[in-house]
């Protein structure tokens, strides 16, 4: 809406699109940098050009990156948000990550040979929200699309989709395309859920067989200590496993907020998750 509205912000969207245009589908800001360069475009020109409206105009312009650790390994994007920040302080930069650990582990604002190091940010931590706050959500959305779901479809739906806000808004989704909510419909989300989640933790497991071992013992069990991650391992490999080894798979699903861990106790921290993994076990 703002680039609609404001001339000088349009001529350089309109600028950046033009540009564009021969690539299929190629990301504004991604690890395709030569791609980017080749059609001529000048990022350090277009937001100066965008700081310089919203500084004429007092306000703030917001530009957020999502998932934006998948592009991890490629550090001109860090560079190019260290400029961004130090330069255009009318400009706000939100990056959003699912995968925390692996998003901090990118950003490095903790580490000296990171471009972001000792720069200023805010975090702001999403978990899943309590049934309050779950109740609350849905009754705000079920207003929005005019609809009247009886309380006990609406407990029901809280209780079972454990509160994620992604399943509740799945929910309210498939609810709105049907125009009625009833608890079949919430089973109906709860397993989509669950194989949805299952299909990107199959990303994961397709970088090692162990993980697969690992997530389906736990589904199971419903948490495991390190030394029963470690043996479940080594009795599915028939051999032993360096503890080196076993820390560091644990580690990795830790920080790409697979499991949590809690009094030495690691869980899957996807309730629908563990559903979907009962139903088709991970590959091992």
């Amino acid at each position: 809406m703002l680039v609609v509205k404001y001339p000088e912000v349009l001529t350089a969207y309109e600028k950046l699109e033009a540009n564009l245009e021969p690539f299929e589908r190629v990301p504004l800001l991604t690890s395709e940098q030569d791609k980017v360069m080749k059609a001529g475009v000048d990022l350090a020109e277009l937001f100066g050009e965008i700081d310089s409206w919203a500084a004429k105009e007092k306000k703030k312009f917001v530009i957020a990156f999502d998932e934006i650790q998948v592009i991890r390994g490629d550090k001109w994007m860090l560079r190019f948000l260290a400029h961004v920040v130090d330069s255009y302080h009318n400009v706000v930069v939100v990056v959003t990550g699912s995968e925390v650990g692996v998003l901090f582990d990118f950003l490095g604002f903790d580490q000296p040979d990171s471009p972001l190091y000792g720069r200023h940010f805010v975090q702001v931590q999403m978990k899943n929200f309590s049934a309050g706050m779950a109740k609350e959500f849905l009754v705000s959305g079920f207003k929005q699309i005019k609809l009247e779901p009886i309380s006990e479809v609406l407990e029901y739906a809280i209780k079972r989709l454990d509160g994620v806000p992604g399943w509740l808004t799945l929910f309210g989704v498939r609810c709105k395309d049907k125009n009625v909510c009833s608890g079949e419909l919430v089973d109906e989300v709860a397993s989509e859920a669950g194989k949805l989640a299952r299909e990107e933790v199959l990303k994961i497991v397709a970088l090692s067989r162990r993980y697969g071992v690992i997530l389906n013992f736990i589904a199971k069990v419903g948490e495991a200590s390190w030394s029963q991650v470690k043996s479940v391992i080594e009795t599915k490999e028939e051999r032993s496993v360096t503890n080196h080894a076993v820390s560091t798979l644990i580690r990795n699903l830790a920080n790409m907020g697979v499991i949590l861990e809690a009094d030495g106790k690691y869980a899957i921290s996807d309730a629908l998750l563990i559903e979907g993994i009962r139903e088709e076990p991970l590959p091992e």
